[in-house]
């Protein structure tokens, strides 16, 4: 390919390109929304879990209840 005055090379950048750009960044708003919403709800899972698990475990250890509750009935100052 010849240069010249009339057979001038286009320069193309990919970032160049203002609806690419739009688009990408609505893309990375999509994924990054869809990341934080699943995120969201995995720890919303294990907290749930994590409070049942516990609640089993008192339940089927009385001992260990009455142990928490009267380092609770401490820590809030009754006798």
């Amino acid at each position: 390919m010849a240069s010249g005055p009339g057979n001038q090379a286009r320069s193309f950048t990919l970032f160049n390109d203002t609806s690419l750009l739009i688009g990408l960044g609505c893309a990375a708003l999509l994924i990054v929304w869809l990341v934080f919403g699943l995120v969201k709800k995995v720890l919303g899972l294990a907290l749930l879990a994590a409070v049942f698990g516990a609640g089993l475990m008192l339940w089927n250890n009385p001992g260990l209840l009455h142990q928490l509750l009267g380092a609770a009935a401490a820590f809030m100052g009754s006798n």
